[in-house]
């Protein structure tokens, strides 16, 4: 990812909407500008949290009990990089993310395929696939199947 000037409004509004969060936090973010901000300064924060997670899981013999993966909230996408590096992409047969805005997944969907340097491919999935009830954004981004 190419490095970006500090936006210090979007940063104090991502941080104090983090910390101020009584329950849900609902839209996270206003833009792409936000995931952008995001991304360059506090992903590497939820990395290194899913980094020791990882690790305490790999003590206990832990392994992938599923060949795909569903990241629910994915903003930047930083959680899948982090378990696709840890366990391999060849473990994985497919990655599903949603988050509240279009613009999140498709943030993740580019940070990943450039980060693992394999062609992923991409499907939009309408709302309705999953529930009539309220809009979102869904994506699949990666299956061995496509061709």
């Amino acid at each position: 990812m190419e490095l970006v000037a500090s936006d210090w409004e979007i940063l104090h509004r991502l941080r104090n909407r983090f910390l101020d969060a009584s329950g849900s936090i609902g839209l996270y973010w206003e833009s792409a500008k936000d995931l952008v901000q995001h991304h360059q300064y506090f992903a590497s924060q939820i990395g290194w949290k899913w980094d020791a997670t990882i690790s305490q899981a790999e003590q206990l013999d832990w392994q992938l009990q599923s060949y795909q993966i569903l990241d629910w909230g994915c903003g930047t996408g930083i959680r899948t990089l982090r378990i696709l590096e840890a366990f391999g992409i060849d473990k994985v047969t497919g990655v599903i993310l949603w988050d509240h805005l279009i613009a999140a997944t498709s943030f993740a969907h580019k940070m990943l395929n450039k980060s693992i340097q394999i062609l992923i491919s991409f499907y939009p999935i309408t709302s309705q696939v999953l529930t009539q009830r309220k809009p979102f954004a869904w994506q699949a981004i990666y299956s061995t199947n496509c061709h």
